[in-house]
């Protein structure tokens, strides 16, 4: 039986990284809105918040005195789908189609950035005593794996991951495809069955950066919850849960600087919003439409 010091001491570290997650986003949030023509590539940006989230944070993101870290980058997803199919998107009737089990669809995917949940580490860690059978489990490359720990009803295969992280940058050579805004809707359906598949256990943040004067297309959908496709002319709408958010900051012909709030340029949506977004964007002060 789990002791009531354990329940608290658990929901503290919880509590600890939620104020490493928000302090860590508002710190390259931050960064990006002062200084855009610092990051090239996606790459960079994501560089940069996985710096900004294990830099000065070993004790409350690492397990095991510092050995294993909670926060990673490309981490496998616990289901599969078939990418072509993330614009028309999984409804809930199809959702078991994206079951580990389901060998039709080959590969799975990953996420830019992951927080892992740290009672898995240690579950793990305590199930296999060594750290190599150990970080076998926990890398989450071995699909086998992955599917043995699904069919354990006792292994929380649902809470693994505490917050699942995506990202895009929209530059001057990339800002006006429609390519991106796909990209965008690809990434909000994944964080959708991410969420439904974890039971809503799962934290899905999508974070859109930008140092051009982004499409009002893309600035709508992220502040809105909603457009119609230009190409396909179908409607999407952001899905219930899943935190998205802009930031705006780009230098205009005079090279004068735009980092106008009241323009959308520091924004984000969440439909039925849980208590951790309302929080979150609170911390980042950031104004929260739903």
């Amino acid at each position: 039986m789990t002791s009531l010091s354990t329940l608290s001491t658990t929901s503290q570290r919880m509590d600890h990284i939620d104020a490493v997650v928000a302090q860590s986003m508002k710190t390259s949030i931050n960064r990006f809105r002062e200084k855009p023509l610092l990051f090239f590539t996606e790459a960079d940006i994501q560089t940069y918040l996985h710096k900004d989230l294990i830099t000065g944070n070993t004790p409350h993101v690492t397990i095991e005195k510092g050995i294993i870290s909670l926060i990673h980058r490309e981490y496998p997803t616990n289901f599969r789908y078939e990418k072509s199919r993330l614009l028309a998107g999984y409804p809930d009737e199809e959702l078991a189609q994206t079951d580990l089990t389901n060998k039709s669809i080959k590969s799975r995917g990953h996420f830019d950035l992951v927080v892992l949940n740290p009672e898995f580490l240690h579950s793990i860690i305590g199930k296999h005593k060594t750290y190599n059978a150990s970080i076998e489990q926990i890398i989450n490359k071995n699909v086998y794996k992955a599917i043995n720990r699904y069919n354990d009803p006792g292994s929380k295969h649902n809470e693994e991951v505490l917050y699942a992280i995506e990202i895009k940058y929209l530059h001057m050579f990339n800002y006006n495809h429609i390519s991106m805004l796909d990209q965008i809707l690809m990434d909000n359906e994944k964080l959708s069955i991410a969420l439904r598949r974890s039971c809503g256990y799962i934290k899905p943040i999508n974070i859109v950066f930008s140092s051009s004067k982004s499409p009002e297309l893309i600035k709508t959908y992220m502040t809105h919850g909603k457009i119609l496709h230009p190409s396909t002319k179908v409607e999407h709408q952001i899905k219930s849960g899943i935190l998205n958010i802009y930031v705006e900051a780009y230098y205009d012909e005079e090279n004068e600087k735009y980092t106008d709030r009241n323009d959308g340029a520091l924004t984000a949506y969440c439909k039925n919003p849980k208590p951790w977004a309302i929080a979150l964007c609170k911390n980042l002060s950031i104004k929260l439409n739903s």
